[in-house]
């Protein structure tokens, strides 16, 4: 008997389309993320931190001194979205873990490309290890999807420079190695809405001739591991690391990385 594309508890995914983020189709999607941006406004403080990045401030109910953070970094396949798309999520975390969520309103790829939106969120993360009411010992980052890689290559940032230290990365279904590019294993029937295509659009924007294109050495040496977090070296585990990916996807083994030299820790 032929194999099912999807699991029967998703019979709906097959009404959705197979891929949205394109070069054609983001002047679109990012009108259409402006225009509901109002309707998306957090109940949230918003701060500038200079002229290029701000920050959505989410603080708990009852307030404590010297709390804990997490900094949020949004996904969109490094061209899309904003600060203000997990804003339910970062107030939900705020108050039921007490501590206080910053969601970083980072510059996008490919009008600005690496390192420009690492940069973004390592300002950020500079200016909540300064906040009075924050332990900076106690500083977690986390993203989702591309906001995923652009957390674990932060924690790698930080490391090498040596003026913050992350206690924990919290990356859910992360963007962390552009040579998923390459492969030629996928199914496209399985997918929907990030696709193959989406995926080279994404990481190509972000990281233009330095992407992988199928020709490169299985470990490249790069200008800076921070390109894409999987080229790391051994042993350069950055922080702890709670990691979720989803079954079919054109990362799926980001997180566990059985080819890497070390198991990402």
């Amino acid at each position: 008997m032929a194999k099912q594309p999807f699991n029967p508890q998703l019979r709906a995914a097959r009404f959705l389309p197979r891929t949205i983020i394109s070069a054609r189709t983001l002047p679109t999607l990012r009108l259409l993320t402006k225009l509901t941006r109002s309707a998306r406004r957090p109940d949230a403080q918003v701060v500038s931190v200079d002229a290029d990045v701000s920050v959505h401030v989410f603080r708990p109910a009852s307030a404590r001194p010297r709390t804990p953070a997490l900094l949020w970094i949004h996904g969109g396949g490094m061209v899309l979205g904003d600060a203000a798309q997990d804003s339910r999520f970062c107030g939900r975390i705020a108050d039921q873990l007490n501590i206080v969520v910053v969601s970083v309103e980072y510059r996008l790829a490919p009008e600005h490309p690496f390192p420009t939106p690492l940069e973004d969120c390592y300002t950020a993360l500079q200016w909540v290890a300064r906040q009075p009411d924050i332990d900076p010992a106690r500083i977690a980052v986390g993203g989702a999807s591309a906001g995923g890689g652009l957390a674990a290559a932060l924690a790698l940032l930080a490391k090498e420079r040596g003026e913050i230290r992350p206690v924990l990365q919290l990356l859910s279904y992360p963007t962390l190695d552009d040579r998923t590019t390459t492969r030629t294993d996928i199914d496209p029937r399985r997918l929907r809405i990030w696709s193959p295509g989406s995926n080279r659009f994404g990481w190509r924007a972000y990281l233009g001739a330095i992407a992988s294109d199928g020709n490169v050495p299985r470990w490249p040496r790069r200008p800076a591991t921070t390109t894409s977090p999987a080229f790391r070296p051994h042993g350069s585990a950055s922080a702890p690391t709670t990691c979720s990916t989803m079954r079919t996807s054109p990362t799926p083994g980001d997180c566990s990385r059985p080819a890497s030299p070390a198991p990402f820790t």
